[in-house]
């Protein structure tokens, strides 16, 4: 069944959305397996260095399949 959100996007933009989001799901997972001995704040910077990455990420996604009226 496809949801409302499914229309917005064709098949390939929606699978290449969802690829990358595997992606940034499993970079997340691997940031919480740091381990212990490292210190808090290499963790805290490498952990927003990732979360900077996404984000620009995501913003070149967007900016790649809407146009701005959408």
């Amino acid at each position: 069944m496809i949801n409302e959100a499914d229309k917005l996007l064709l098949p390939d933009e929606l699978e290449d959305c969802k690829k990358e989001l595997i992606r940034t799901y499993i970079s997340l997972e691997e940031l919480n397996k740091i381990s212990v001995d490292k210190s808090k704040d290499y963790v805290v910077e490498n952990r927003a260095e990732h979360v900077i990455a996404s984000a620009i990420n995501l913003l070149e996604q967007i900016d790649r399949n809407y146009t701005p009226e959408e």
